[in-house]
């Protein structure tokens, strides 16, 4: 984890919380690289699909801006 990663705790139910751990096993990846993966092309998909939208043109100009 680099010095900038924050840690989150998230409550899951607990089947999805075994979908997670068998795709991260099968994959050989850490439960955590595969929860910001999933994350990162959610982000991604929503970018895509709501590009003409204000908020995410906020949205874009924030993150660029901590970045």
């Amino acid at each position: 984890m680099s010095n900038d990663t924050k840690k989150v705790l998230i409550g899951l139910p607990s089947r999805l919380l075994a979908n997670v751990d068998l795709m991260a096993k099968y994959e050989s990846r850490t439960r955590s690289d595969l929860i910001r993966e999933a994350i990162r092309r959610y982000y991604e998909n929503y970018k895509r699909t709501e590009s003409n939208s204000v908020d995410v043109q906020r949205l874009e100009h924030i993150f660029t801006a901590i970045q």
